[in-house]
């Protein structure tokens, strides 16, 4: 667990469970890990099963092994393969159902709301009686309100380039709080599956430890609405309380028009323009190669027309052009276009959130290519980030160190 202890009466900004955890002992400077837990629980994404390990979710250039008897299964090792056996695989083996998650023991620790008891917790909760999953003392209420409580707690498990992978249950890191401004990157290690909690910044003895649960570049609009949606609370953090007029607001200019207006605010003329505009935006990217990089163009033209450079769907176009630029292998476009996603991460993320070193990543590799200059000032600066985030360990400072002895 590390350096944390838990406040029972948190600060009132990015969540109402009535909880808290907060740094203990001396300041924490970024990178400094000061959360670790392993999962109650977890489980690969189905779509991964053929691909990745059941019990570690590594990859491996050798062929998997798989389970002799549900044939779904596969494991990288025959230690994996045994580990897996007796405390999860066994109980889930013979039904192909993952409801390892119903550890009903420590299920109290986690908050929940009325609004969570929905019809999935409701089928789900009657499939685990049905296929005797659980101990049979357990009402269908009680089973009701355990998946209710795992699925407002549990957290998406994502691997080094931050995609994910799967789902797990960490009982005490359901603890830390949601902020738009978060103080803390959350990673996961390989093999075990740890979440680990690092500092971005500075933070000091006794501050609240708090992660993003939504991404935090979408509009305040749509991070508060799928808050209320999912999470049940109204987010009251700084980012969340400085006014869209203030120009140092991230969130000045995310949903606004070419004008500064927000959304909410457009003329009906407007909203049919910009729809128009995402609609072919939409059409574009299901075309191939030069086409689509054409295509994407005249979309991106028609979009900046309407919206403020800074809008997210401004982004969205930039992202879906440097993807296709990719994908053709057109370098310098793909630069160009990873530039200005790039301006875009600077402004929307704090200082040091993964995503930003991530991406820093792709166009030194990109400039590498290229052989040029920048290609070294952009792979130190992404280093300086993963490093913070992901630890000095982790294997892609190490893949990063070779990129730049390489420039």
């Amino acid at each position: 667990m590390l350096r944390t202890s838990v406040l029972t009466q948190p600060p009132s900004q990015g969540g109402d469970h009535g909880r808290a955890l907060a740094l203990s002992g001396a300041a924490a400077a970024p990178g400094d890990l000061v959360l670790r837990v392993l999962p109650a629980a977890k489980v690969l994404q189905p779509a991964l099963w053929r691909s990745r390990c059941h019990r570690c979710f590594a990859t491996t250039s050798a062929p998997l092994s798989r389970c002799g008897r549900c044939r779904l299964a596969h494991y990288c090792s025959r230690a994996c393969q045994q580990a897996d056996w007796t405390p999860h695989h066994r109980a889930e083996c013979s039904r192909l159902v993952q409801l390892e998650a119903l550890r009903l023991r420590d299920a109290q620790d986690l908050g929940w709301h009325d609004a969570d008891l929905d019809q999935e917790a409701v089928l789900l909760a009657a499939l685990a009686q049905k296929l005797q999953l659980v101990d049979e003392t357990h009402s269908m209420l009680e089973l009701q309100t355990i998946l209710a409580r795992f699925k407002n707690n549990n957290f998406s498990i994502t691997d080094e380039l931050l995609l994910e992978i799967g789902a797990g249950c960490y009982l005490r890191a359901a603890m830390a709080n949601h902020s738009c401004e978060p103080n803390c990157a959350v990673t996961f290690s390989a093999k075990e599956q740890r979440v680990e909690f690092r500092a971005m910044r500075a933070i000091a003895a006794g501050e609240e430890l708090t992660h993003s649960y939504v991404d935090i570049a979408l509009p305040r609009r749509d991070r508060q609405q799928r808050l209320e949606q999912q999470y049940h609370f109204q987010c009251k953090c700084v980012r969340c309380s400085q006014p869209l007029t203030d120009p140092q607001s991230r969130d000045a200019n995310l949903d606004s028009d070419i004008d500064g207006v927000p959304e909410a605010q457009w003329s009906d003329e407007r909203v049919r323009a910009v729809e128009r505009a995402k609609a072919q935006l939409n059409e574009a990217a299901s075309f191939a190669g030069d086409t689509s990089v054409d295509a994407l163009q005249v979309a991106l033209n028609a979009l900046q027309t309407e919206l403020h450079a800074e809008n997210t769907t401004i982004l969205q176009a930039y992202s879906t052009l440097f993807s296709a630029e990719m994908e053709r292998g057109g370098a310098s476009g793909a630069i160009a276009f990873g530039e200005h996603m790039l301006a875009f991460y600077r402004r929307a993320y704090p200082a040091n959130h993964p995503l930003v070193g991530l991406h820093l990543f792709t166009l030194g590799d990109l400039h590498m290519q290229r052989r040029d200059p920048r290609a070294r000032r952009l792979l130190r600066e992404a280093q300086q980030v993963v490093q913070i985030t992901h630890g000095h360990e982790h294997p892609f400072v190490a893949l990063l160190q070779e990129r730049i002895a390489a420039c």
